[in-house]
């Protein structure tokens, strides 16, 4: 619903003053990481880099599509870590360790007191480093080009896709399949249907059918 109340100006010169250059600042980072980030999946689609590189193969429901070592998804943390103010790379790793690493992985991780602040916010850093590769393959997968295709293929040791076939995830299991049955009772049970609407289908019938199906998953 448009809101079709009219406003009276609030804003103060004081106001404007502050939030001007701040957000002049505001834009220029925000260029400045547009850029940076199109160079970066340049060069990913120029060395023919794909999506499935950055998927890590230790965690994650998605591990088994990763297509690189746990050694190789280590040095991705390791780089995405230099990039990060030193404040913040100290209380992953020393300075030390930091200049001879290779990799980051748990053994050369600098140790805080459990519950401690270093120790949260150490979590956090890392968490925030897999986030950010992790994001770098969902922005991959948005425009892959065929080479990267073609080598994620490769590395899977797969068999190219063919035309026309329909993207299925072969590596189902019961357990999914009763969970996509699951999501689909709840997105039925949430159809709302007006007075007077013509209802696409019976929602109870509907829900009794999946859970049928269910059922037949648990017993088999």
């Amino acid at each position: 619903m448009i809101d079709t109340k009219e406003y009276t100006p609030t804003a103060t010169a004081s106001q404007m003053s502050e939030i001007l250059p701040v957000i002049t600042a505001y834009a220029s980072g925000a260029i400045a990481y547009e850029k940076s980030t199109v160079s970066m999946l340049d060069q990913c689609r120029a060395n023919k880099i794909p999506p499935t590189h950055f998927i890590s193969p230790n965690r994650g429901a998605r591990k088994h599509l990763s297509t690189v070592t746990s050694t190789q998804f280590n040095q991705f943390k390791l780089a995405m870590l230099k990039g990060y103010p030193e404040a913040e790379q100290k209380l992953v790793m020393t300075s030390a360790q930091l200049a001879k690493a290779t990799e980051l992985n748990d053994t050369v991780q600098r140790k805080h007191a459990k519950g401690s602040p270093k120790a949260k916010r150490k979590t956090m850093i890392l968490a925030d480093i897999g986030s950010k590769i992790g994001k770098i393959g969902k922005m991959l997968e948005k425009n892959p080009t065929d080479e990267s295709k073609e080598a994620a293929n490769k590395s899977k040791g797969k068999r190219a896709p063919q035309q026309g076939t329909n993207k299925i995830e072969l590596e189902a299991t019961p357990a999914k399949v009763r969970e996509s049955l699951q999501q689909a009772i709840k997105r039925a049970q949430a159809c709302e249907f007006k007075e007077g609407d013509k209802k696409a289908f019976d929602v109870v019938k509907v829900v009794a059918l999946i859970e049928a199906i269910e059922a037949m998953l648990v017993t088999h």
